[in-house]
């Protein structure tokens, strides 16, 4: 049975135990791939900082050499210099992303270190066994730690790999095994233990730092959408606000048209018509003000929904038929998925060419929006009544300006009738 106090050392067993997994759960969690690439690209300037470091040093060890003699020494110095010369110059100017340059970054920090053992190995005036002479090891491992271009256990197995080979190349040049030898063995090994808790530690920090910016980003994010709507909410209000005034306006005059015609013997039939087209005037006025607020609502939640809502309304109100075809790849345009001038802009042109074509053309309009190559391609076909001699008018020349604006070019043609209107605009992320 258990005695008494067994449920306080429980509960500290217990404790001990979770804080060593919080210890070293680093190696195995599954960490955010954004993130982890984040980190290594920050860590990237560290490790260009100790290229650059050891370029210099290397340098002046370089000098010492070739003053003292050491011809292959001097050679092996040399090698880690142009490597130094190639990971701070070459490697970042390398495509394929931060993944690839992490890996060459991680193959030279080990062609770096094997330099180094081999220096060291072959030193006739300091032999390997003195600290002066392997210590750098040691420092190179903890300054690696804080700048490593990968996950927690890719360091440990890293590490394990360099420090593996340090000990098989010291094996292979003492003729027996020593406690000196033994005992620089076990520093080795205790500093790699050592840094790759240290790296554990410094990772997490790093890490969970990130995660929290993140974070807080998507908060900023999210808080400036709520503040969005709310002026959404209160500019639908001002709109309501001016439609009342408006329709109000519009009531009086029609009860002031009434009141007259109550003071007469007999109400003219133009009369009659001018009041049901005052009616119909106030009509339309509520219909268009609402239909437009809740046009807006839709192009901000859906672009792609609410341009495709408009068009079908507009055309329908008008008694035209209307062709529309969408290329789904639309939905990935960065350029269309959040709130730009450059999306306003987009559908004030696809506006303009509907004014001009309910005003202008007859019969059934073809519409087709596609992407491909970072472009949105816009066209639409249709017949016209406009000769082809005819001049643009004023909304045809704010039509151009607004394509112009975004980068984008057009063309537009009317042979026999038939009009073909062609543009292509930039958009980031569009068909790439």
């Amino acid at each position: 049975m258990p005695g008494p106090g067994s449920g306080f050392s429980g509960c500290m067993g217990n404790r001990s135990a979770r804080r060593i997994l919080l210890t070293w759960s680093g190696f195995f969690v599954h960490y955010d791939r954004p993130v982890t690439d984040r980190l290594v690209a920050e860590s990237m300037t560290g490790v260009r900082v100790l290229f650059a470091s050891a370029f210099f040093a290397y340098a002046v060890y370089l000098t010492l050499d070739i003053i003292g003699g050491y011809v292959l020494l001097a050679a092996l110095r040399f090698a880690v210099m142009v490597l130094c010369l190639w990971q701070i110059f070459a490697v970042p100017r390398i495509g394929g992303g931060t993944g690839t340059r992490a890996r060459l970054t991680a193959l030279s920090l080990a062609v770096l270190f094997i330099l180094e053992v081999e220096t060291q190995m072959r030193a006739p005036d300091v032999p390997f066994l003195d600290p002066s002479g392997w210590f750098v090891n040691i420092i190179f491992m903890v300054i690696n730690a804080i700048f490593f271009l990968g996950r927690p256990h890719v360091f440990v197995g890293y590490w394990f790999c360099l420090i593996l080979y340090y000990i098989v190349r010291g094996l292979l040049l003492v003729d027996q095994l020593t406690m000196p030898v033994f005992t620089v063995w076990f520093y080795h090994t205790l500093s790699w233990q050592l840094t790759s808790v240290l790296h554990v530690w410094w990772f997490r920090i790093r890490y969970e730092s990130a995660v929290r910016d993140d974070r807080a980003l998507q908060e900023q994010k999210e808080r400036i959408t709520l503040e969005r709507e709310l002026a959404r909410i209160q500019e639908r209000e001002i709109l309501y606000g001016d439609m009342h005034d408006h329709l109000g306006a519009a009531l009086v005059d029609l009860h002031q048209k009434l009141k007259r015609f109550s003071l007469k013997q007999g109400v003219q039939s133009d009369d009659m018509n001018a009041l049901a087209s005052q009616a119909q005037a106030i009509i339309g006025m509520l219909k268009s003000r609402i239909l437009a607020s809740e046009d807006e609502a839709l192009l901000v939640s859906d672009f792609l929904l609410g341009l495709r809502m408009v068009l079908l309304r507009r055309y329908n109100n008008a008694g035209r038929e209307v062709f529309l075809a969408m290329d789904p790849e639309l939905e990935v345009c960065g350029c269309l998925n959040r709130p730009s001038p450059a999306r306003n802009d987009l559908f004030a042109i696809v506006q303009e060419l509907v004014n001009n074509d309910l005003k202008y053309g007859e019969g059934l309009s073809s519409w087709d929006m596609r992407s491909g190559e970072g472009q949105i391609i816009l066209e639409l076909r249709t017949n016209s009544i406009l000769g082809s001699s005819q001049k643009s008018g004023r909304g045809s020349q704010t039509l151009i300006r607004r394509i112009e604006s975004l980068g984008g070019e057009f063309r537009a043609q009317l042979i026999s009738g038939r009009y073909h209107f062609l543009a292509t605009i930039p958009c980031p992320s569009s068909g790439q």
